[in-house]
């Protein structure tokens, strides 16, 4: 996936590969990514990471070592990643929790793939609220929109832990 000529965010990209195909194989190629956009993306399934520069000398040993199950991202990287992947699963350990309860509770929603006003509705807030939860929610994650968080949560297993059961209120009916 080359990284310059998408129009878009790559995670819709890797979303819609995901669409097809339950594990693709992606390797990114740019001039350049930043340290937490190549943690995002490797939480979001890709393999490995090529800077234009390094292409003619790296592309067939990124594309065997891929085929092979390996990733294509230098030592240092993986430590990084490892250091951003402690953060978000810290809530596991129960040290301390990522998200509020409010914030669990829109999660949920949002993972049943609610607009922010049928969230608003069923939180019986308003769709400012609901869109200051999310851009919180967004932070922790290390994400901009609501296909990366939900996609993040899926891979890292997180999503298991806003279940229907945290949801406190009973849903209102939208009237549209």
């Amino acid at each position: 996936m080359d990284l310059e000529f998408l129009p878009h965010a790559f995670p819709s990209y890797i979303h819609s590969l995901r669409s097809f195909s339950p594990d693709p194989k992606v390797l990114i190629v740019a001039s350049s990514i930043s340290d937490e956009d190549l943690c995002r993306a490797l939480f979001l399934g890709i393999q490995g990471f090529i800077p234009y520069e390094s292409v003619d000398r790296k592309l067939i040993l990124a594309v065997q070592r891929i085929s092979e199950g390996h990733l294509m991202v230098s030592p240092e990287m993986l430590e990084k990643f490892a250091l951003y992947a402690s953060k978000l699963v810290v809530s596991k350990t129960g040290t301390r929790p990522l998200f509020s309860s409010r914030q669990k509770v829109t999660l949920n929603l949002l993972q049943r793939r609610m607009s922010n006003k049928e969230i608003a509705g069923a939180l019986r807030i308003s769709e400012r609220t609901v869109k200051f939860h999310l851009a919180n929610i967004f932070s922790k994650l290390g994400v901009n929109d609501r296909h990366s968080a939900v996609n993040l949560l899926n891979s890292t297993g997180l999503a298991q832990e806003f279940g229907a059961q945290e949801i406190d209120a009973e849903p209102m009916e939208i009237v549209k």
